[in-house]
C-alpha cells in the first residue's frame, strides 16, 4: 500500500481494504479459492475485532462514554444520530469551528466549550457499552472454529453490527469493506437470505451517505 500521508494519518480502513485486497491476491493462485478466501476473511475480521476490543477496554475516554459523546458533538459523519437527540447538522459543524480554533491557537491547556444537549452523556454511555458488546460478539463467532459455531450465528451478529453501525456512522469504505468480507462466508445457493442482507448493506451504505437523503432527514426532523 502506498500513501502520501504518514501512517498515522491513513483511515484505518485503508488498512483493513489492503490487507483484504492483498488477501484475494493470494486466494486467487490456488484452485480452493473460494473456501481459502473465506478463511482469510473469517481470521482477519476476527482478529480486527478483537483488538478493537481491546483497544476500548484500555481506553477510559471509550469506557465512560466521552469519546462517542465528542465525535456525536462534532463529528458531521454523525450529524443523522446526533439528530435523533436534538443536535442539528448546524450546532456540529459550530462545534468544529470551535474545536478548530481551539487547536489553531496553539493553547491547548484551556477548554473549549462545545454546544451539547442535556442526556447525551448517558446516551454515548449506552452505545459506547453497545459497541464493545457487538465487537466482541463478532470477534468471538469469528474467532472460534466452525465446528463450534453455527453459520446462522456469525452472520446475525455480523450483520448486526453492520446495520447497527454504519446506518448511523456511514463510514462507507469501513463498512462495504467487511460486507464484503462478510459476503464470502456466503454460499451463495444454498444461503440466499444471508447474500440478500449482505447485499441489501451495501446498498443501505451507500444511501447512508449519499447528499440527497439530506433532505429526507430534515423533513423528519433527524437533522
Amino acid at each position: 500500500m502506498v500513501s502520501w500521508q504518514p501512517w498515522y494519518a491513513v483511515p484505518n480502513h485503508i488498512y483493513l481494504q489492503a490487507y483484504w485486497c492483498l488477501a484475494i491476491a493470494i486466494c486467487l493462485r490456488f484452485e480452493n479459492k473460494e473456501e481459502l478466501l473465506a478463511k482469510s476473511a473469517r481470521w482477519l475480521a476476527g482478529l480486527v475485532f478483537l483488538y478493537a476490543v481491546i483497544w476500548k477496554l484500555r481506553t477510559p475516554e471509550f469506557i465512560d462514554g466521552r469519546f462517542l459523546e465528542f465525535s456525536i458533538l462534532t463529528d458531521f459523519r454523525l450529524a443523522p444520530l446526533a439528530g435523533m437527540f436534538g443536535i442539528d447538522i448546524e450546532t456540529v459543524m459550530q462545534n468544529r469551528q470551535w474545536l478548530s480554533h481551539y487547536t489553531q491557537a496553539g493553547d491547548v491547556m484551556g477548554d473549549v466549550q462545545l454546544t451539547a444537549v442535556e442526556g447525551i452523556r448517558a446516551v454515548s454511555l449506552w452505545l459506547s457499552w453497545w459497541t464493545i458488546l457487538i465487537e466482541f460478539a463478532v470477534a468471538l463467532v469469528f474467532l472460534l472454529p466452525d465446528k463450534r459455531v453455527k453459520l446462522g450465528c456469525r452472520h446475525g451478529c455480523f450483520l448486526g453490527f453492520i446495520f447497527s453501525t454504519y446506518l448511523l456512522a456511514p463510514v462507507v469504505g469501513f463498512g462495504w469493506a467487511l460486507t464484503a468480507m462478510g459476503m464470502s462466508q456466503v454460499k451463495c445457493t444454498s444461503n440466499f437470505l444471508w447474500t440478500a442482507l449482505y447485499v441489501l448493506g451495501f446498498i443501505l451504505i451507500f444511501l447512508s451517505r449519499n447528499p440527497g437523503l439530506d433532505a429526507v432527514f430534515l423533513r423528519l426532523g433527524l437533522m
